[in-house]
């Protein structure tokens, strides 16, 4: 008997969550030389595939070009937006994201004040989770945990 293969958008929805808890846990790792690159990584990734996944399992095609790409995920994210799935002032803090973590994959990041990474995370991941409390309302209960990121600095989103 042949084993049942997983819908594609489950297994993207799966990796993306993964994919996001991970950047979480980069972020609060008390000693990570690499730590805002990896989160943008991390972050940037949860983001295409769970916008991929929505894309899906909506029955749109996520294709690119011949040899089986697929499409990046600032184009996932604003087909999104086009869709009104995503509001305005999510997209602009995801492509802030993806801007970043395109400066550290062919780069050398440039100083990013801590106030800006935590607001980045943290609207980050409440329109991840809202997104997939909207879209995927069952797999929402596996996203309920609560991450602190502790500072010992002055910072006004604390």
């Amino acid at each position: 008997m042949t084993e049942r293969r997983r819908r594609e958008y489950l297994q993207l929805l799966d990796a993306a969550k993964v994919a996001m808890e991970t950047g979480i846990d980069a972020f609060n790792r008390v000693w990570h030389l690499y730590r805002y690159q990896t989160t943008l990584l991390l972050l940037t990734n949860a983001w295409e595939l769970l916008a991929k996944a929505v894309l899906v399992q909506q029955k749109e095609s996520i294709a690119r070009g011949q040899r089986g790409e697929t499409i990046s995920a600032e184009i996932a994210v604003h087909r999104l937006q086009a869709k009104k799935i995503l509001e305005q002032g999510q997209v602009d803090t995801i492509q802030q994201v993806i801007s970043l973590r395109h400066a550290a994959c062919h780069g050398v990041l440039p100083e990013i004040p801590a106030e800006v990474m935590q607001h980045l995370l943290f609207y980050s991941c409440k329109a991840f989770r809202d997104l997939i409390g909207k879209q995927f309302p069952a797999h929402l209960k596996s996203m309920s945990e609560n991450y602190l990121s502790l500072s010992f600095s002055d910072l006004t989103t604390y």
